[in-house]
Protein backbone atom coordinates (compact mmCIF):
# COMPACT_ATOMS: atom_id res chain seq x y z
CA UNK A 1 0.00 0.00 0.00
CA UNK A 2 2.85 2.37 0.90
CA UNK A 3 4.59 1.49 -2.36
CA UNK A 4 1.36 2.23 -4.23
CA UNK A 5 1.13 5.65 -2.55
CA UNK A 6 4.78 6.36 -3.38
CA UNK A 7 4.22 5.35 -7.01
CA UNK A 8 1.06 7.45 -7.10
CA UNK A 9 2.97 10.41 -5.64
CA UNK A 10 5.66 10.04 -8.31
CA UNK A 11 2.97 9.84 -11.01
CA UNK A 12 1.30 13.01 -9.62
CA UNK A 13 4.71 14.72 -9.43
CA UNK A 14 5.41 13.69 -13.02
CA UNK A 15 2.07 15.20 -14.11
CA UNK A 16 2.84 18.42 -12.20
CA UNK A 17 6.29 18.64 -13.83
CA UNK A 18 4.73 17.92 -17.23
CA UNK A 19 2.14 20.67 -16.59
CA UNK A 20 4.95 23.13 -15.76
CA UNK A 21 6.83 22.12 -18.92
CA UNK A 22 3.69 22.61 -21.03
CA UNK A 23 3.06 25.97 -19.32
CA UNK A 24 6.65 27.00 -20.05
CA UNK A 25 6.19 26.11 -23.73
CA UNK A 26 2.91 28.07 -23.84
CA UNK A 27 4.60 31.13 -22.26
CA UNK A 28 7.50 30.79 -24.68
CA UNK A 29 5.07 30.62 -27.60
CA UNK A 30 3.34 33.80 -26.39
CA UNK A 31 6.72 35.55 -25.99
CA UNK A 32 7.72 34.54 -29.53
CA UNK A 33 4.35 35.67 -30.91
CA UNK A 34 4.63 38.99 -29.07
CA UNK A 35 8.16 39.45 -30.44
CA UNK A 36 6.93 38.77 -33.98
CA UNK A 37 4.08 41.27 -33.56
CA UNK A 38 6.48 43.86 -32.13
CA UNK A 39 8.93 43.31 -35.00
CA UNK A 40 6.09 43.68 -37.50
CA UNK A 41 4.95 46.93 -35.86
CA UNK A 42 8.53 48.29 -35.88
CA UNK A 43 8.97 47.28 -39.53
CA UNK A 44 5.67 48.93 -40.47
CA UNK A 45 6.72 52.09 -38.63
CA UNK A 46 10.05 52.13 -40.47
CA UNK A 47 8.27 51.68 -43.80
CA UNK A 48 5.78 54.43 -42.93
CA UNK A 49 8.59 56.82 -41.95
CA UNK A 50 10.43 55.98 -45.18
CA UNK A 51 7.29 56.63 -47.23
CA UNK A 52 6.71 59.96 -45.48
CA UNK A 53 10.36 60.92 -45.97
CA UNK A 54 10.17 59.99 -49.65
CA UNK A 55 7.01 62.09 -50.01
CA UNK A 56 8.70 65.06 -48.34
CA UNK A 57 11.74 64.72 -50.61
CA UNK A 58 9.51 64.41 -53.68
CA UNK A 59 7.52 67.48 -52.62
CA UNK A 60 10.75 69.41 -52.11
CA UNK A 61 12.00 68.41 -55.56
CA UNK A 62 8.69 69.45 -57.15
CA UNK A 63 8.78 72.74 -55.26
CA UNK A 64 12.35 73.36 -56.44
CA UNK A 65 11.30 72.71 -60.05
CA UNK A 66 8.32 75.06 -59.66
CA UNK A 67 10.58 77.79 -58.26
CA UNK A 68 13.12 77.24 -61.04
CA UNK A 69 10.37 77.37 -63.67
CA UNK A 70 9.03 80.58 -62.12
CA UNK A 71 12.49 82.14 -62.25
CA UNK A 72 12.91 81.12 -65.90
CA UNK A 73 9.48 82.53 -66.76
CA UNK A 74 10.37 85.78 -64.96
CA UNK A 75 13.60 86.06 -66.96
CA UNK A 76 11.74 85.38 -70.23
CA UNK A 77 9.11 88.01 -69.39
CA UNK A 78 11.86 90.47 -68.44
CA UNK A 79 13.62 89.76 -71.74
CA UNK A 80 10.40 90.46 -73.65
CA UNK A 81 9.88 93.70 -71.69
CA UNK A 82 13.45 94.81 -72.46
CA UNK A 83 12.99 93.86 -76.11
CA UNK A 84 9.75 95.88 -76.23
CA UNK A 85 11.59 98.92 -74.80
CA UNK A 86 14.38 98.50 -77.37
CA UNK A 87 11.84 98.25 -80.21
CA UNK A 88 10.00 101.30 -78.85
CA UNK A 89 13.27 103.23 -78.68
CA UNK A 90 14.03 102.32 -82.31
CA UNK A 91 10.51 103.37 -83.33
CA UNK A 92 10.89 106.72 -81.52
CA UNK A 93 14.35 107.24 -83.05
CA UNK A 94 13.02 106.37 -86.51
CA UNK A 95 10.10 108.79 -85.99
CA UNK A 96 12.50 111.58 -84.98
CA UNK A 97 14.69 110.88 -88.02
CA UNK A 98 11.61 110.82 -90.27
CA UNK A 99 10.43 114.10 -88.76
CA UNK A 100 13.82 115.68 -89.48
CA UNK A 101 13.73 114.36 -93.07
CA UNK A 102 10.21 115.72 -93.57
CA UNK A 103 11.26 119.03 -92.03
CA UNK A 104 14.28 119.14 -94.32
CA UNK A 105 12.04 118.54 -97.36
CA UNK A 106 9.63 121.25 -96.17
CA UNK A 107 12.49 123.71 -95.65
CA UNK A 108 13.95 122.74 -99.00
CA UNK A 109 10.57 123.28 -100.64
CA UNK A 110 10.36 126.80 -99.27
CA UNK A 111 13.93 127.61 -100.15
Amino acid sequence: VVAAFVVAAFVVAAFVVAAFVVAAFVVAAFVVAASVVAATVVAASVVAVSVVAASVVAASVVAAFVVAASVVVAFVVAAFVVAAFVVAAFVVAASVVAAFVVAAFVVAAFV
